[in-house]
């Protein structure tokens, strides 16, 4: 926890420095057209990076190690979303503005090259290192909340006993961290498009399922169904 707030505060430090210094650099005519393969690349694009919101479900999966979840979880998801849909605007936007189309589209490092631009060979250098802990700091939350999804299933018979125990010392559940970890690391040796593919559609259908599933729950009308927050504009927000 600690490491990870280490590494989230070096990195948005970094951004703030970059968003500042790249709006200089931002050339109008670089959006235009604004949206040259229409809303067909849009939705394209959308569900491509759906697997950037992942992190809500990561937030979501600590519930019960939480203080006042009922309140705390949908603060910290609320807050969380809006933060990174400005964080992510800013950067696609220096981005674009800073970069040729040219060299964007060939580009695996955006972020970087931009920096280039701006600082030079350094300014990449060190956008690179910022890229790989953004990386590690998300792989270090993909454990951390992946991991309880195993427990969870142990608790309800679905899966080995043994994902459910808890450790003595730091009451997490080691074993299930530890399958986690392996399983993430066999995923390394897939095709990265092909991960990315396949995160973004079972996220897509898990968000399908959690709207249905409020639905379902509320029309329900359990007796121990009682959320500490109801989600407005119900059922046409979920529809």
């Amino acid at each position: 926890g600690r490491i990870q707030a280490c590494m989230v505060g070096v990195i948005l430090t970094s951004l703030a420095v970059y968003f500042v210094k790249g709006f200089s650099g931002v050339h109008a005519t670089h959006f235009e057209p604004f949206t040259p393969h229409g809303a067909n690349g849009i939705l394209a694009g959308a569900g491509f990076v759906f697997v950037s919101f992942g992190g809500l479900l990561k937030v979501a999966s600590l519930a019960e190690e939480v203080k006042n979840p009922g309140r705390i979880l949908p603060l910290g998801m609320i807050m969380a979303l809006v933060s990174i849909l400005l964080i992510y605007l800013l950067n696609i936007f220096i981005a674009v503005g800073v970069l040729d189309q040219s060299v964007l589209e060939k580009s695996l490092m955006p972020v970087s090259d931009s920096a280039e631009t701006m600082w030079g060979p350094w300014g990449k250098i060190y956008y690179a290192v910022i890229a790989i802990l953004a990386f590690m700091s998300a792989a270090n939350a993909g454990i951390m909340g992946a991991s309880r999804y195993p427990m969870a299933l142990s608790r309800d018979g679905l899966l080995p006993d043994f994902l459910s125990r808890i450790h003595e010392r730091f009451k997490t559940p080691h074993y299930s961290i530890m399958t986690t970890g392996v399983l993430m690391i066999g995923a390394l040796f897939l095709k990265l498009d092909v991960i990315i593919k396949a995160a973004s559609s079972v996220l897509i259908l898990t968000y399908i399922f959690t709207c249905l599933a409020l639905i379902i729950m509320r029309e329900s009308r359990l007796q121990n169904y009682q959320p500490g927050l109801r989600v407005p504009l119900y059922p046409w927000l979920q529809i």
